[in-house]
C-alpha cells in the first residue's frame, strides 16, 4: 500500500508535457471538480454532462471522467458508442488514448466500466494504473469533471476528497436530502477542510431550493460545525426528460429551457472561482495517493 502511494506521488510531481515544451498558457493545472450524490436518480450525471458543455461553450478545455465504474452512464446519455472502456485500460489491453472519446463542443470523455461489477470496487494497484493514465490525459485541460457513483463507497469518497471542489447533488425530497447529508457528513468526517457545495435539482419554485439549503445547512452547521454553500438550483423541466430520451445534451438541444439556464448559472459561479483550488491535477493525485495510503 505504501509503495503504491509513493508511486502515485511521484507521478504527481512529474512536470507536465506543456511545461517541458515551454508552451505559454499550457502548464497550468486544471481545476478538478467531483460531482456526487447520496443516492442515484437525482440527475448527477446529467448535470456533469451539461456543466462540461457549458464550460466548453465558454472556451474552456474540459475532460470528463466517468468514475461511476460499475454503472457508467455518461456515454449512454450522449448517445455515444464506446467500443472500449476503462476496463481495457486497467487490463493493459488498450491505452487511454484509444479508450477516450470526443464529445460535443470538443469535450473529452473517459468512459466508465459499462456495468462491469468488479470495477465498482477497484483494488489499489488497478486504481493506480487508472490514475497514471488519467494524469497524462488531463495535462492540457482547464477543468476535469469527475462523475462519481452515488453513495459513500471507498472509491466515491476517494475521488471526491481528492478533488478541489465537490458538488453534492440532491432533489427536494426527504430521502434524497437525508442521503445528501450522509455523504456530506462522510466527507467532513474524513477532511473537515473539504470544499463541499450543494446543487438542488428538479425544483418547481425558487423557494424549494432555499428550503433544502436551509434545512441541510442548519444540520451541517449544528452537527459538523461547517457552512454549506449552495452553488445553485435547476428547475423541474420537461426539456430535461426530452433530452434524456433523445440521448442529447440539454444545453445543446434545449438551450432556452429553464433547466439549461440553471446549469449556465452554476457554470458562471464556478468560473468566478476558477482560480480557487488545492493544487489542480498535482494536488488531486497527491491527495488520492494519501487516501490509498
Amino acid at each position: 500500500m505504501r509503495d503504491q502511494a509513493v508511486k502515485l506521488r511521484e507521478l504527481a510531481r512529474q512536470p507536465s508535457r506543456a511545461a517541458v515544451a515551454g508552451l505559454p498558457g499550457m502548464a497550468r493545472s486544471p481545476r478538478v471538480i467531483a460531482l456526487t450524490s447520496g443516492k442515484g436518480g437525482v440527475g448527477k450525471t446529467n448535470l456533469t454532462i451539461n456543466l462540461a458543455l457549458s464550460l466548453a461553450q465558454r472556451g474552456k478545455r474540459v475532460l470528463v471522467m466517468d468514475a461511476d465504474l460499475g454503472l457508467a452512464n455518461v456515454t449512454v446519455a450522449l448517445g455515444l458508442h464506446a467500443p472500449y472502456s476503462v476496463m481495457d485500460v486497467l487490463s493493459g489491453a488498450r491505452s487511454l488514448a484509444e479508450v477516450m472519446l470526443e464529445g460535443p463542443e470538443g469535450i473529452r470523455i473517459i468512459p466508465g466500466g459499462n456495468g462491469v461489477a468488479e470495477l465498482a470496487d477497484l483494488g489499489d494497484a488497478a486504481r493506480e494504473r487508472l490514475l497514471g493514465a488519467f494524469q497524462r490525459a488531463a495535462l492540457d485541460a482547464d477543468f476535469v469533471l469527475i462523475d462519481t457513483a452515488a453513495g459513500i463507497s471507498k472509491n466515491v469518497l476517494s475521488f471526491a476528497l481528492a478533488a478541489d471542489t465537490v458538488l453534492v447533488v440532491t432533489v427536494p425530497e426527504p430521502p434524497a436530502m437525508a442521503d445528501a447529508y450522509g455523504i456530506i457528513k462522510a466527507l467532513y468526517a474524513s477532511n473537515p477542510g473539504v470544499d463541499v457545495r450543494l446543487v438542488v435539482n428538479r425544483v418547481r419554485r425558487d423557494y424549494e431550493a432555499k428550503a433544502v439549503h436551509d434545512k441541510l445547512g442548519l444540520v451541517v452547521k449544528r452537527f459538523l460545525s461547517a457552512n454549506l454553500q449552495c452553488l445553485g438550483a435547476i428547475r423541474e423541466d420537461t426539456a430535461v426528460s426530452n433530452a434524456v430520451r433523445e440521448q442529447k445534451a440539454l444545453v445543446l438541444c434545449y438551450p432556452d429551457s429553464n433547466a439549461a439556464a440553471g446549469v449556465r448559472e452554476i457554470c458562471a459561479k464556478l468560473l468566478q472561482g476558477q482560480d480557487a483550488g488545492r493544487g489542480g491535477l498535482r494536488g488531486f493525485l497527491e491527495r488520492l495517493a494519501g487516501w490509498f495510503h
